[in-house]
C-alpha cells in the first residue's frame, strides 16, 4: 500500500470527490473503429499512463465497444427526428492502484444517445446528448465500483470541409462508497473533421447550398459518451 501513497493522497480519500491525479501524466491513446452499413460500429482502444511518479507502474487500459443506430436522423420523412443509438463498452485496467483501492479492475458501460445535425445555421452544428450507465472511477483508469446513471452531451461546429470544433460534457459518476467523479468538460479541434464520418459522408451527400460539404443525417461520429471507447 505504501507505494501508492502519493496517488492515494492525490485522490484524497474515499469520502471525497475524485480528482483525476493523472491529468499531467503521459497518456498516449489509440482507438480504432469500424462502421458497417452506417448503422453498426465496433471499436477497440488502448491507453497508456506513466504513473511512476505516483508510486505505481505504468497503467494500461483496454476497452472494446459496440454501437448500433436503430433510428435514422429525419426518419419518417421528417426534418426534426434525431438519430438514436445504443451502445456498450467493456473496460479493463491493468494497475496495482486498482487493488490498493479495493476496486474492480473491469467494468461495463451502457448508453443511449440522440444526435441531430442542424443545417439552418451559418455553419452546420452537430448536437448529441444521452444517458450513460457506468461504474467507472476516473474514467476507469483507477478502477470500477458501483453503477450510476449520468448524462452526457457534445456540440460540434463544422466551419469547413474537414474541421470540427466542439465541446464535450459528462456528468460525474457516483461510484458508491463515497466515491464521486468530478464532472468532465473537454474542448477539441479536429482538423480531420472526424475522419470516417464527416469527410466520407460529405462525399456521399455532396455539397450543400453555398458550396460547403455537410455531414450525413444520423451518422455515428461523436455520438457516444466522452472518455469511452
Amino acid at each position: 500500500m505504501r507505494i501508492h501513497a502519493r496517488l492515494l493522497d492525490a485522490l484524497h480519500d474515499r469520502s471525497a470527490q475524485v480528482v483525476n491525479p493523472l491529468r499531467a501524466a503521459k497518456r498516449p491513446r489509440r482507438r480504432e473503429a469500424l462502421t458497417f452499413f452506417d448503422h453498426v460500429e465496433l471499436s477497440g482502444g488502448y491507453g497508456f499512463i506513466n504513473a511512476h511518479k505516483y508510486g505505481d507502474k505504468s497503467i494500461n487500459t483496454y476497452n472494446l465497444g459496440a454501437k448500433v443506430k436503430f433510428l435514422d436522423e429525419n426518419a419518417f420523412d421528417t426534418s426534426w427526428v434525431s438519430a438514436l443509438a445504443v451502445g456498450g463498452v467493456y473496460k479493463y485496467t491493468d494497475s496495482r492502484t486498482v487493488d490498493a483501492l479495493g476496486l474492480d479492475d473491469d467494468g461495463f458501460d451502457a448508453y443511449v444517445v440522440a444526435s441531430k445535425l442542424i443545417t439552418q445555421t451559418p455553419w452546420p452544428i452537430l448536437v448529441s446528448a444521452g444517458l450513460l450507465l457506468s461504474d467507472e472511477v476516473v474514467n476507469g483508469v483507477v478502477g470500477h465500483n458501483e453503477y450510476d446513471v449520468v448524462a452526457f452531451g457534445n456540440l460540434d461546429v463544422l466551419p469547413a470541409e474537414n474541421v470540427a470544433i466542439g465541446i464535450e460534457y459528462k456528468q460525474g459518476v457516483d461510484a458508491g462508497d463515497g466515491i464521486r467523479n468530478h464532472d468532465y468538460w473537454d474542448g477539441h479541434v479536429n482538423p480531420d473533421g472526424d475522419r470516417q464520418g464527416i469527410r466520407g459522408e460529405r462525399r456521399r451527400h455532396g455539397p450543400r447550398r453555398g458550396g460547403a460539404g455537410r455531414p450525413p443525417c444520423g451518422h455515428l461520429v461523436r455520438s457516444g459518451p466522452v472518455g469511452g471507447a
